[in-house]
């Protein structure tokens, strides 16, 4: 876990770990048919592209209502769904699966022969459904396939009980994935704040409790921890829960620093750390110690996508959430190589 944390506390975090290319001949130019699945989401939709969504939608109002008073902005390709922004690493472990690469009938194969059980809040929610609309009009899933291959559990402060983890991965076999999340309702909101539990000792509880549980059929090197993205408040600027707020940026930013962002209550890159050091101490006694988790690690590469955001919170789709995916096939595909 040091490269994660060395990535962590370096001063631009974005660029430590990788780069984003302006690069539109690649850019995922989603069918109508990808796009109304896409809109089916409900904290998703920015882009102002003719789609079977209801714009009574509280959270559509809430956004268009922000976007009005000039605090939510996006960057155009965003807005026209079209974001010609493309990830690049030289690290391994922050690398994702290239466009050509994703065309390959053994990678396609690779990608869709297995599940992928996700757990988290509702920023892993948009995520999942990202998964399965991906799934359905570019690797060619019908939409059944596409829901039994991805999994979605919805868990915000606690980790689950043995059984309630055995009952989400019945089906789960040692091909899968499990990847899971914790981070927006365990640091230090409004909500928190009001609570005698200190933010640090409750997200540490629960990063303890996936550290030493059992994900019944799928072995440890196949679990992932997602990190958390920063909240794409501008700093001390308002929040989520405040009557004005500023969020999102206008382009991709490889300059930008974790105190631009987080709003009211910034919690990165501080809560990444706590997760990447409970989840690098070996499990169980000196006899029984096991791997430790695997690190999905996303939020180098989204602070600096402030220009995708939704809300400050939740992110556009289509957008850059669709490389966390191909973070996590890549994963998959170095391992395949192996």
């Amino acid at each position: 876990k040091k490269l994660f944390k060395h990535v962590h506390q370096s001063e631009f975090p974005t660029r430590e770990a990788g780069r984003w290319i302006f690069r539109p001949e690649e850019a995922l130019r989603p069918s109508p048919e990808h796009l109304a699945c896409l809109n089916l989401e409900r904290q998703g939709k920015c882009h102002n592209k003719t789609a079977n969504v209801s714009n009574t939608d509280k959270s559509i109002k809430v956004r268009s209502a922000n976007i009005a008073r000039g605090r939510v902005m996006n960057s155009p390709g965003i807005l026209e769904a079209n974001d010609p922004w493309v990830w690049e690493s030289d690290i391994e472990e922050y690398k994702v699966l290239s466009f050509s690469q994703m065309s390959d009938p053994e990678t396609v194969q690779m990608i869709t022969g297995r599940k992928y059980y996700l757990l988290g809040d509702s920023l892993t929610r948009q995520w999942a459904h990202s998964m399965r609309c991906e799934l359905q009009h570019v690797f060619g899933l019908s939409a059944h396939e596409a829901e039994e291959t991805v999994k979605y559990y919805k868990s915000e402060t606690s980790f689950p009980s043995k059984k309630k983890l055995e009952n989400f991965l019945k089906d789960s076999s040692p091909n899968d994935y499990f990847v899971f999340n914790y981070g927006h309702h365990l640091d230090p909101t409004k909500k928190m704040e009001s609570s005698s539990t200190k933010w640090e000792d409750a997200f540490k509880k629960v990063m303890k409790e996936a550290s030493k549980a059992s994900y019944k059929n799928i072995p440890l090197e196949h679990v992932f921890y997602r990190t958390t993205s920063v909240r794409h408040f501008l700093r001390d600027k308002g929040d989520w829960y405040t009557n004005s707020s500023v969020a999102g940026g206008a382009a991709p930013n490889m300059n930008v620093t974790w105190s631009m962002y987080g709003g009211n209550h910034p919690s990165q890159p501080e809560q990444n750390l706590i997760a990447l050091d409970v989840l690098g101490k070996k499990s169980g006694t000196t006899a029984t110690k096991r791997n430790n988790i695997g690190i999905l690690d996303t939020s180098p590469m989204m602070l600096a996508r402030g220009d995708a955001s939704f809300d400050g919170s939740h992110f556009c789709l289509p957008g850059p959430i669709d490389y966390w995916s191909r973070m996590l096939y890549y994963r998959i595909y170095i391992e395949k190589q192996k």
